[in-house]
């Protein structure tokens, strides 16, 4: 995914251990130090301006960490290529 960004209509909402994508249908959780540490900080940059080096870099974590968010965050189908 070279530019990402949350799907259209979809919302993070942090939760105490992780964050929570809702919509209209059931929300999908991740749970635990990494939903927060990473997860959280990175649907917050998700407008679809930044690549995986870029979003690394503005959050001030290593980038296999926002690529591997950006993965889980893909596989559930959350996520989108703005370019």
């Amino acid at each position: 995914m070279n530019v990402p960004r949350l799907k259209q209509g979809l919302e993070a909402v942090p939760l105490l251990d992780g964050v929570a994508i809702v919509n209209s249908g059931a929300p999908v959780l991740f749970q635990g130090r990494a939903a927060g540490e990473v997860l959280v900080p990175l649907l917050a940059t998700l407008d679809g301006l930044l690549n995986a080096e870029g979003l690394a870099a503005k959050l001030g974590m290593p980038v296999e960490h926002v690529e591997r968010g950006l993965a889980l965050l893909a596989e559930r189908g959350l996520v989108e290529d703005s370019a």
